[in-house]
């Protein structure tokens, strides 16, 4: 292997563990929040679905930025 392919190798487990950590993160780190959320009649059925899987992956994608950007150059 490489120095450039070793390189892009500890990247990509860079971007892998981050990716991990804050789906984690946005899921069972915040499981009282979609225990509550469940809990609300505005938010049944497919309607509520996609409120809570669109709500999941806006705070996945907020996590990983600013995970990220915290993280840069590190």
């Amino acid at each position: 292997m490489s120095t450039a392919d070793a390189g892009a190798h500890r990247t990509q487990a860079r971007h892998t563990l981050i990716l991990a950590v804050c789906v984690w993160m946005a899921s069972v780190g915040n499981l009282a929040l979609w225990q509550q959320s469940r809990a609300l009649p505005e938010v049944s059925g497919p309607r509520g679905l996609a409120f809570a899987l669109g709500f999941a992956l806006g705070i996945a994608g907020l996590l990983v930025a600013l995970v990220a950007a915290l993280g840069w150059g590190r």
